[in-house]
């Protein structure tokens, strides 16, 4: 009998028959709440279940492509499984009903950017859980670049070196239970608002922060955008857009070691989950046209 490690190679990730690219690890996992009943005079009896039934998974991705099936499945359950295994008869780690509780992109000098999600999985989770046939993928595959990050409408960009970024879009979702209604919750409530957070760290060269106090009433207007591209694209890869932004706070730090270097936080809110993809889309910039009063030319820009 033959005995086979499964490296990376032998190992693809679906979700609802998409495979996804640039995979950089997975974890998923389930666990079963066994409680044990115990009876007076006899001690333990049998067992019970005593909380929900979830499952977890995490991704992490380089950005390959102004493509990300993720981006669509904010607003409706996930499916998907992990293809593993050598031979005729692959092995499947599948889960069934997932929801998104969490979406992030990072990129840091000398390496390449990030996608991050987890998914609660409230539906079966392990072997034979149907989720979709597998679709081939043609999406073109480019390598987005750290040299060619684009910022916008952050504080001091111009003059001072931006070291990292961090987005994240945090959904709070509560799964409803009904007697009767099995393992699975009947429905999810969204606790709004949904916070995005968007945090730079910078070596200071000339950064001096508002004073504390003025920034209670006076906050930045206009919003913040990471525009991610890579070689040879007429467009762009993916497109990170922090709304309405309010400026937490500034950490400063330095040492005998280390040149002087910040940390500047902004968050942002949102009140409806059908305004998260246009946040974090990619594609072609199209430029549309509307001819207002008096002949004046206004110029919407929007992406696929």
């Amino acid at each position: 009998m033959g005995y086979f490690r499964n490296n990376y190679g032998d190992q693809d990730i679906y979700i609802s028959g998409q495979k996804l690219r640039g995979v950089q690890s997975t974890d998923a996992s389930f666990s079963i709440p066994f409680e044990p009943i115990k009876v007076a005079g006899v001690g333990y009896l049998d067992n019970t279940i005593n909380s929900n039934l979830e499952g977890s998974v995490s991704v992490n991705r380089y950005v390959v492509s102004n493509e990300d099936p993720i981006t669509g499945f904010f607003t409706q359950p996930i499916s998907g499984h992990l293809r593993y295994g050598t031979g005729n008869n692959p092995l499947i780690f599948s889960f069934h009903r997932g929801q998104i509780n969490s979406y992030s992109s990072s990129c840091s000098v000398g390496g390449v950017p990030e996608l991050n999600f987890e998914i609660s999985a409230y539906g079966n989770i392990g072997s034979g859980v149907s989720t979709g046939i597998e679709q081939p993928n043609n999406e073109t595959i480019a390598i987005a670049r750290p040299g060619d990050i684009i910022f916008e409408g952050v504080s001091g960009q111009s003059t001072n070196r931006i070291q990292s970024y961090n987005y994240e879009i945090s959904v709070p979702r509560t799964p409803i239970y009904v007697l009767g209604s099995g393992f699975e919750p009947a429905y999810f409530n969204i606790d709004y608002p949904i916070e995005i957070n968007l945090s730079f760290d910078m070596d200071v060269d000339d950064l001096q922060s508002e004073d504390m106090h003025d920034l209670v009433c006076n906050q930045p207007k206009n919003d913040i955008s990471i525009t991610l591209s890579g070689c040879n694209l007429n467009n762009f890869l993916r497109k990170f857009i922090l709304p309405n932004p309010i400026f937490l706070g500034v950490d400063y730090s330095s040492s005998i070691d280390n040149d002087l270097s910040a940390t500047i936080r902004y968050k942002s809110y949102i009140n409806n989950i059908n305004d998260i993809a246009p946040l974090i889309g990619g594609g072609q910039i199209f430029i549309d046209v509307n001819v207002v009063g008096g002949g004046t030319v206004q110029f919407v820009e929007f992406f696929d």
